[in-house]
């Protein structure tokens, strides 16, 4: 568009409409975060397809039944969003604790498989207190939003219910939508095995 970019149109539009429904249509995913603190309702990257506008239209009308409290992006860099606004953590490991029981897919972990992990360290009780103390921040960044019921735990094992979570890698391995174009939670070296499947399955 001539003398205007899609975010400041969107913001403009949103200043006169504020319950129009946007979403973007785009080649360039550095610009989702900005987009979701306009309270985009889609970020579509390019290629796109007609059952991607169809999906997103769906949404729009409400056809999608609940709401789920957090939106999870893996693709490129690891974010979390709710309501649009970036999740805030107390600290940049329970940022990443959070990242690795995403990256689990609502599977059950415990403190040492964390440890290994997060530390390639599952002997240092340090380490285990540690993670204790990030379980409770985590908590409470989920209580501040309401979705504290995403986080659960079961005797020794932790994990994420993933039908609580609208997030990108879900979505792709239910539907192989949206495209994966080579990078997943890239600021974290544990989650290049998951990369590596992801290879596998996009070249199947």
């Amino acid at each position: 568009m001539r003398g205007m970019g899609g975010l400041a149109l969107a913001e403009k539009i949103i200043g006169f409409c504020p319950d129009c429904k946007i979403v973007f249509c785009t080649g360039y995913e550095e610009y989702a975060i900005q987009a979701f603190k306009l309270h985009a309702t889609g970020y579509l990257m390019k290629p796109v397809s007609a059952k991607d506008v169809q999906e997103e239209i769906d949404n729009i009308k409400g056809i999608r039944q609940s709401q789920k409290p957090l939106t999870v992006k893996c693709f490129g860099t690891f974010e979390v969003f709710a309501k649009g606004e970036k999740l805030t953590f107390k600290r940049s490991k329970t940022k990443e604790l959070f990242a690795f029981l995403v990256d689990r897919n609502g599977a059950g972990v415990t403190v040492a498989e964390i440890g290994v992990a997060l530390w390639e360290n599952n002997e240092d009780q340090k380490n285990h207190n540690y993670i204790h103390q990030l379980f409770h921040d985590l908590r409470q960044s989920l209580e501040t939003v309401g979705a504290e019921e995403i986080f659960e735990r079961n005797h020794y094992f932790y994990s994420l219910n993933p039908e609580k979570l609208d997030c990108d890698y879900y979505t792709y391995l239910k539907t192989g939508r949206p495209e994966f174009r080579g990078e997943y939670m890239s600021q974290y070296s544990w989650a290049e095995e998951t990369c590596g499947l992801l290879w596998e399955r996009r070249s199947e």
